[in-house]
């Protein structure tokens, strides 16, 4: 039972950065703690002795462990992703889900450098560096010639899990750690992380698979172009535009894409029909219809406001669909692997296996009961292991 009379020290400086970590608002504090406004503003000014039961509901609220709230300062700033989002309001705000997918992954990427620091081995990437500036079309172009991706391989994927799966073994052997996370893909489809050692791109795990591959190829023009952020496929943006040219190019290259679109009007028998020509090549190429859309308007094969609109209605339709999936999915050791990426598994049990970590360790850095780990294990020595599920 807990003291309801026990009271915590609490500094100014550490109740305040508590809060505005999560980015929650004074008055939402306020009112979760069941306390007076003008109360809350004086316990970050001056400090407080806060009642336990009270500091409890502030550190669900903060999503911070209490032995925080010990601490006599803050712990050091973290600098947070820079926004490339564009909301129709003109406001962009993270939400919590948000904000704790970045937190997460910045402990990821702490993490496995400092397991490469333990064995010796420094976390480096091997990104090519193309001369400036180039059209997305020509850098996507030479993006692919890079990884040696022929249209051949991926028009053979089997389908887009595959081919998601491909792609994500193929920015990792750049050493880019490629995490896969909870979060809103309406509050954002990805982002990149400010420190780039090593770089981190996280995609939304609550994002169609179709949709993470034009996320992934995206948020690798942002690295290949030297920057971080938060992105949401905004065309409003001139950054984002340029990266979704260059997701929809690469995906399609311009000569396929054109022989393509010929085939498909052929087989529709109707050239009027966007919908049935825009839903052939989505099963071709393995990517989404918002991918698509961009590659037909960047050749005028469609208007800006028909772009529009149908954004808008596919939008609509995948909301529909997620009120209907069922609920499930994959196993433990599955979404363990899927979420942090084959790199950054192997890394921790190659720690443990050398004595450097224990299995606490692992069970903390992975998240994950021991009784998982054989699983795990066994998931990432598999050279043909499809990680990029439907939803994880």
């Amino acid at each position: 039972m807990m003291n309801s009379s026990l009271r915590i020290p609490v500094t100014p400086e550490v109740l305040r950065w508590a809060r505005e970590e999560m980015e929650v608002k004074e008055e939402d504090a306020a009112r979760e703690a069941g306390i007076e406004l003008d109360e809350l503003r004086a316990w970050e000014r001056d400090g407080a002795s806060i009642p336990l039961s009270t500091l409890q509901v502030l550190r669900k609220l903060y999503k911070k462990p209490l032995a925080v709230f010990l601490l006599s300062t803050p712990p050091k700033r973290v600098k947070q992703p820079t926004d490339h989002r564009t909301f129709r309001n003109g406001t962009a705000t993270k939400t919590k889900n948000l904000l704790l997918a970045i937190r997460r992954a910045q402990r990821m990427q702490e993490v496995f450098r400092d397991t490469l620091n333990e064995n010796g081995e420094t976390a480096v990437a091997h990104l090519p560096r193309f001369p400036r500036p180039l059209t997305p079309r020509k850098l996507a172009a030479l993006a692919r010639q890079d990884f040696q991706l022929s249209l051949e391989t991926q028009i053979k994927w089997k389908d887009e899990r595959e081919g998601l799966t491909a792609l994500m073994r193929l920015v990792e052997a750049k050493g880019v750690l490629v995490f896969q996370m909870t979060f809103d893909p309406k509050d954002a489809r990805g982002f990149i992380l400010p420190n780039k050692h090593p770089p981190v791109i996280v995609m939304s795990s609550s994002d169609a698979v179709r949709a993470r591959i034009f996320t992934l190829l995206h948020e690798y023009c942002h690295l290949l172009l030297g920057q971080e952020g938060i992105s949401d496929w905004n065309d409003r943006n001139p950054t984002e535009r340029y990266c979704n040219q260059f997701a929809s190019a690469f995906l399609m290259p311009l000569n396929a894409l054109r022989a393509h679109l010929a085939l498909a009007k052929y087989r529709s028998g109707v050239e009027t029909n966007i919908s049935v020509v825009v839903h052939m090549l989505v099963k071709d190429f393995k990517v989404s219809a918002e991918a698509v859309l961009t590659a037909l308007v960047s050749l005028d094969v469609i208007s800006q406001d028909f772009y529009d609109e149908e954004r808008r209605r596919i939008a609509a339709e995948v909301e529909e669909y997620k009120k209907r999936k069922k609920k499930g999915g994959p196993s433990p050791a599955v979404k363990c692997v899927a979420q942090r990426g084959v790199p950054y598994v192997s890394a921790v049990i190659s720690a443990n296996k050398e004595g450097k970590i224990g299995l606490s360790d692992v069970s903390d850095y992975l998240d994950i009961r021991q009784k998982h780990l054989p699983k795990i294990e066994s998931l990432v020595r598999q050279k043909n292991y499809e990680y990029a599920g439907e939803t994880v």
